[in-house]
């Protein structure tokens, strides 16, 4: 079993709502013209070139950082992050494009997946929904052969024929020689992800139901902070975010260490 990293490819998140094998078995015709090679790229992990620098790096901006070097990885891989616009330039880093804009911050452009969004709210809603997105791609086992990579079985099997390569079976950014072994990684990190829990805590105490906290918080006039990790806000949105970094986080860990076994 092998492992491969993969940068910005990972990083872009476009997803297929049909489950693969439905639509290679409907039509392989279709999957050969690409229909089936599209198959979410976090799953996928396939490398692939950017045409555009500044789209690549679109990939992978995060808004809750102050530096390009500052992003939640793991094995290599960065997760989908949110862009700064000024005109034309486009940074990963908000105090940039504050120093781009020269102090006009209406002047600052939100960039997520390819959209561009006005207001810095809507674009974390926008990278909140491509992150949960994004897992449920690290958990689909695709087919890689060589450099290319393919939710299609069938056009799995005529890339094996064309380059004379066994076919690989690919999770995020980790390959396996045999199905088995990728869909019980699969199965492992799909656990190690569910694990992760949000939980509420008002003043010294902490709760499991939501339910609970905010009758507390009520009673005693007290605000609900949201848990997740050692880390805690009262903005639900905020939480939101950070329990699926935390769960792609864990996806990716168990996933580089089953890739080893």
């Amino acid at each position: 079993m092998s492992k491969r990293f993969t940068l910005a490819a990972l990083a872009v998140a476009v997803f297929c709502a049909a489950p693969v094998l439905a639509q290679c078995q409907k039509s392989c015709e279709k999957a050969k013209a690409g229909e089936c090679a599209g198959q979410a790229k976090a799953g996928c992990g396939a490398k692939q070139a950017a045409s555009d620098g500044k789209q690549a790096k679109n990939a992978m901006c995060n808004s809750d950082v102050t530096c390009d070097g500052d992003v939640v990885r793991y094995a290599g891989i960065e997760i989908p992050r949110i862009g700064f616009k000024v005109g034309d330039t486009l940074t990963c880093c908000m105090k940039a494009a504050k120093e781009m804009a020269k102090g006009e911050t209406g002047k600052i452009k939100f960039v997520v997946a390819d959209k561009t969004y006005d207001n810095l709210g809507e674009a974390k809603g926008a990278r909140l929904t491509v992150l949960e997105e994004y897992y449920e791609g690290l958990l689909r086992v695709n087919f890689a052969v060589g450099d290319e990579c393919t939710g299609c079985p069938m056009a799995a099997k005529d890339l094996a024929k064309k380059h004379a390569k066994p076919v690989q079976y690919r999770l995020a950014a980790f390959d396996f020689a045999e199905q088995a072994a990728a869909e019980q990684a699969a199965k492992e990190a799909r656990a190690a992800g569910a694990k992760v829990r949000m939980s509420w805590a008002v003043g010294e105490k902490t709760f499991c139901c939501p339910t609970t906290a905010a009758k507390v918080a009520k009673a005693n006039d007290k605000k609900v902070e949201y848990c997740v990790g050692e880390q805690k806000t009262e903005c639900e949105a905020t939480a939101k975010t950070r329990l699926i970094e935390a769960r792609i986080q864990a996806v990716l860990k168990t996933l580089a260490k089953a890739s080893q076994a």
